[in-house]
């Protein structure tokens, strides 16, 4: 299954799916129209990864100069535990060599951490109580 995946990158009309995905998989999931907003930013790039036609997971990110951040990444639920947020973040970093990401992510969230630890991420900071509903720190990440 996972041979049959692809990336491309995403269209306005996946953004229903995109939203599905954030909120099946996100504490704190952004409404649709946030989505739309920031698919319109000119900063923004979205990545929809596709399987038979459907959009099984995504990747958003905004690039400044050499800066990548990583706003938000999904996998739906029935295709979770394949690696597929790391093709994912695979594929932001061949297409942005040499630039720096950064990412933020809840404290509690160690799978997410493990992972982003795994591709060369370091810990360099914390927002306290950032994330609310639970309230939470959030662990600010960079990959150099």
């Amino acid at each position: 299954m996972i041979n049959e995946t692809y990336i491309r990158e995403s269209v306005f009309s996946d953004l229903i799916s995109i939203h599905k995905i954030s909120e099946s998989s996100l504490k704190n999931s952004w409404s649709l129209k946030s989505f739309e907003e920031d698919f319109n930013n000119m900063f923004s790039k979205y990545f929809s990864l596709i399987y038979k036609n459907e959009v099984i997971g995504f990747l958003s990110s905004r690039i400044v100069i050499d800066e990548v951040t990583i706003t938000n990444i999904g996998i739906l639920e029935k295709f979770r535990g394949n690696h597929l947020s790391k093709t994912l973040l695979n594929n932001l970093f061949s297409l942005y060599k040499n630039f720096n990401f950064f990412l933020e992510v809840r404290e509690s969230n160690v799978i997410a951490i493990s992972l982003y630890k795994s591709l060369g991420f370091l810990e360099i900071s914390k927002r306290y109580s950032y994330y609310k509903n639970p309230t939470e720190n959030a662990i600010i990440m960079k990959k150099f």
